[in-house]
């Protein structure tokens, strides 16, 4: 399970399963979403810097990948959610409003019936600005 955390309307959060998060971010570019790469989580300079090229060599360090998939606490940039949210709603008529149950369904349908409406909440929430990512660590009843 995946939490964005909003970095401007803060303790707001959105919870998603991770296969969702995976499946958002190539419908957003679908829709237009160009990426713009993510910030590092808080720290990441501080290790970064504190390895010397040696190490890096030694120990295979790369710098920030910049990306999406992965709940690193890296953070989207307010203009970038926004743009992925722009993106996401330009899909949003394409994908069936009914309940589609199939085990092959495609990207638009994986979003249909009820889900639509979550994806609905995804945006809103992406509309707020800057956000962070993380894997939820703690279990809800």
């Amino acid at each position: 399970m995946y939490e964005l955390f909003s970095v401007d309307w803060p303790p707001l959060s959105f919870a998603l399963p991770r296969d969702v998060w995976h499946a958002v971010l190539p419908l957003a570019h679908c829709g237009g979403w160009q990426p713009r790469g993510t910030n590092p989580p808080p720290g990441y300079e501080v290790f970064a810097a504190a390895l010397d090229a040696r190490t890096i060599t030694q120990i295979g360090v790369i710098p920030w990948h910049e990306g999406y998939r992965h709940a690193d606490g890296q953070s989207v940039i307010g203009s970038d959610a926004c743009a992925l949210a722009n993106g996401l709603e330009n899909m949003l008529d394409d994908i069936p409003a009914h309940d589609v149950h199939t085990a092959d369904c495609n990207l638009l349908e994986l979003f249909s019936g009820p889900k639509k409406d979550s994806l609905r909440r995804l945006i809103t929430f992406m509309r707020l600005g800057a956000f962070t990512i993380h894997e939820c660590t703690d279990i809800y009843p």
